[in-house]
This record gives C-alpha cells, structure tokens and sequence, in this order.
C-alpha cells in the first residue's frame, strides 16, 4: 500500500487555488437562457469560486461595470481586481474557475485565441429573447 504525501509547496499550491480570488458574474435575469447557464453554472461549481448578480441589480457604485455594454454581453470580474471581462471572455473564465469544465477547457481555449469563441457568443446573445414579467403580466422582448 502507497501512501500519498505532498510537501508544503505543494500542500500551499492546492489551498492557493482555493482561496484565490472568486469570480463575480452577472447575468440578465430577464433572459431564460442566461438563467439556465447560471443554474448550470452553480450546479457544476463544486468549490464556490463563483459569485453571481443579475445585471438588472447594478447599481451606481459598481461603477467599473458598462450597465448598457452588460445587457449585451454578460460581464465578469475576478473580485479584488478592477478588470472586467465581457461575453466569451466571461464564459473562459467560468471554466477556469469551476474544475467541472476543466475538460472543455482547452476546446474553449482552442475557440478564444481564434476568435470563434467571441463570433458564437454574440451570434447567441444577438438572438436571445427576454422574459420580463412584472404584478400583472409577462412580456417578450
């Protein structure tokens, strides 16, 4: 029988990955695919690396985020940094974040350095519907 040990380099290695910083989305909650990606999302993210906020919900303070460029593309930020990521750059972050995914990984890396990732991602947001429903009634958008 073989026991397993790892030294303290490797042992501060793994818990780095752990408690590195988290990604924060946002996603239209008035989209039912976006919805269904974000529920895919929590499903698969196994270690809670991911944070999630509808788009509808930023307010004045989240100043690094482009409300109107948001609607659009679903944006992303590493928390603790001031960078933020848009559409398929968002989605190649979620499978870096979420080991899940690693093993679509290097397809989605294969379509970022191409240039397809970002062709598909906004062919699919161009053509979404939104789902708004309010006390009385739901509307198509």
């Amino acid at each position: 029988m073989n026991l397993i040990f790892i030294d303290n380099k490797e042992y501060k290695s793994i818990v780095s990955y752990f408690t590195r910083p988290k990604l924060l989305i946002y996603y239209d909650s008035w989209c039912p695919k976006c919805k269904t990606f974000v529920a895919f999302i929590k499903k698969t993210d196994i270690f809670g690396n991911i944070n999630y906020k509808s788009v509808r919900d930023i307010e004045s303070n989240e100043g690094i985020i482009d409300s109107n460029r948001a609607l659009v593309e679903m944006p992303s930020v590493i928390m603790g940094k001031d960078r933020v990521y848009y559409g398929f750059d968002s989605i190649f972050n979620i499978s870096k974040k979420s080991p899940s995914l690693w093993l679509i990984f290097p397809i989605l890396y294969i379509l970022k350095i191409s240039g397809i990732g970002n062709i598909m991602y906004r062919e699919i947001a161009q053509n979404r519907r939104l789902l708004h429903c309010d006390e009385e009634e739901c509307k198509i958008i």
